[in-house]
Order: C-alpha cells, then sequence, then structure tokens
C-alpha cells in the first residue's frame, strides 16, 4: 500500500550507499525506491481512471477538463436514498444551448408522455425555481430506467450535461437493466466522448437534418420499440398530435412530414 511504501521508504533513509542502475547513473537506494513508488501510483491512477465510463468536458480553450458525475455533498450512496423506479420513467438529457431543447427535448417528453404513457423528467419543465439545480437533478438520474441523451454540438460544453451522462454511464456499468440512449442530432460523431458512448448512439443519416423529420423517422419509431407500447388509433394519436402542433408549434395545419408518420405509423393500427 502506499502507507506501507512511505514507511519503508522513512527505515532505509538512513541508507544512501549508491549502487550502479540500468542507466549506469549512480542514485541512492532511497532515490531509487521513491522513483519507483511514483511510477507505481502514476500507473494505478491512470488505470483507474481509464476504467471509468467518463466523458471529459470540453472548455472553450478546446482543452478537456474532467468532471466526473453529479454528486451532493455528504451523500455516498445516492441508490440506496433513490431507488429505481418500477414503472418506465425516462430523464431526458440535454442542453438548451444549441435549440435541441425546443427543438427535440420538448417534443419527445410530450411524446413519451402522452403517446408511450412513459414518464419523463425534463430540467425545463420539472425544476422548481429557485431551487438547488444539483439536488433537483439528482434524485430522477438515479430514479430512471432509461436515460435520453440528445447529444448535440453544445452538449459536451456544458458541465451539468457532461456529469449526468457520466452518471448514467456508471449506473449502466453497476445495474444491467438501466438503459442509456445517446442520440445524435445536428453531429455526426461523438469525437471526445468516451468509447462506449459511441457503440450505444444512434446516428441519423443527413437525410434527416429538420426537427420534425429527425423525430418522426428517427427518434420516435425507435422509442416506440424501446417500450414496446401499445399502438393508438389513428384517430386517437391525431387528436393528440393535433393539440400538440397547436400549443407548442403555434400552427393549426400539419406538417407533410407529421402526414407521413401517420403513415407509416398506422399500417397496422387497431
Amino acid at each position: 500500500s502506499k502507507r506501507m511504501s512511505e514507511s519503508f521508504s522513512a527505515k532505509i533513509a538512513p541508507c544512501q550507499d549508491s549502487f550502479l542502475c540500468h542507466t549506469k547513473v549512480r542514485h541512492s537506494l532511497l532515490d531509487a525506491v521513491q522513483d519507483a513508488t511514483a511510477e507505481f501510483w502514476k500507473a494505478q491512477a491512470h488505470s483507474s481512471k481509464s476504467n471509468e465510463p467518463y466523458t471529459d468536458l470540453l472548455l472553450e480553450s478546446g482543452k478537456s477538463k474532467h468532471v466526473g458525475e453529479l454528486g451532493q455533498a455528504g451523500l455516498e450512496e445516492p441508490q440506496a436514498k433513490w431507488p429505481v423506479k418500477s414503472n418506465y420513467f425516462v430523464f431526458i438529457s440535454q442542453t438548451g444551448r444549441d435549440g435541441s431543447k425546443e427543438e427535440i427535448a420538448r417534443p419527445t417528453s410530450w411524446f413519451l408522455n402522452s403517446i408511450c404513457d412513459v414518464k419523463t423528467f425534463l430540467d425545463a419543465t420539472d425544476i422548481n425555481p429557485g431551487h438547488d439545480k444539483t439536488s433537483e437533478v439528482m434524485q430522477p438520474a438515479y430514479q430512471c430506467t432509461h436515460a435520453l441523451v440528445i447529444i448535440s454540438p453544445k452538449y459536451r460544453t456544458r458541465k451539468f450535461c457532461v456529469q449526468e451522462l457520466n452518471t448514467f454511464m456508471k449506473r449502466r456499468q453497476r445495474e444491467p437493466n438501466f438503459r442509456v440512449i445517446p442520440v445524435l442530432w445536428r453531429i455526426d460523431n461523438v469525437d471526445g466522448y468516451h468509447r462506449e458512448v459511441d457503440e450505444l448512439a444512434w446516428i441519423a443519416d443527413g437525410r434527416h437534418n429538420t426537427p420534425e423529420s429527425f423525430l418522426l423517422n428517427v427518434l420516435w419509431p425507435k422509442l416506440l420499440h424501446v417500450f414496446d407500447r401499445p399502438r393508438l388509433s389513428y384517430m386517437q394519436l391525431k387528436q393528440e398530435l393535433v393539440h400538440y402542433i397547436k400549443e407548442y408549434l403555434g400552427v393549426d395545419d400539419m406538417p407533410f412530414c407529421f402526414q407521413r408518420f401517420f403513415h407509416d405509423y398506422m399500417q397496422n393500427a387497431p
């Protein structure tokens, strides 16, 4: 252990007899032990970090910074305090700095709640004003059954986003039933992210470069499959979607991509 090596170094300190090392340079026995100890702990630290499924924060300078997981002072076992929900519960991790919150996250939260009957957590709507964001986010981060991570151009530049992702990836290591779903929006790759994120990521082709096309042709069909939810009738889905379009998009006409989604969705409709 580190304490034992320090104790050993102290005991041999009086011994300064030099010996010929492999570099043909004379060193004291104490110097050799201290050098070997430093190299050992440096290797241990590197090995420990490489085994963690962590992504680093991307700074404005272009450098990376280790930020770890979501944390709260004095809380050592968050999973014991906040056990996983028994029913489906999806944490939607995103950043509002590049439009992904309004374009992708908010409509998908509606879709999961209204169409799939799956409860979601979205910080834009579920954090109480004036409350500490860390404590408000940690509970759903540990109670959720799925984490939907919308990786957009600015995602890795936001500390909370990276900490949320790291928390989810660490949970995935410990909990075989926990699922992380990284989705790429307006970004071609996950360079700079941990390799396990790359293995899990859903990457859409360039044809679906509008929010509506991405939602209806890529994300929502996959989520229907993930949660294996009962399919709604044509009229039920249309009623829900028209209401959503009017309330959130502020338009009365249904975009063509939504009409196409109806057609594809209703092939085997009840």
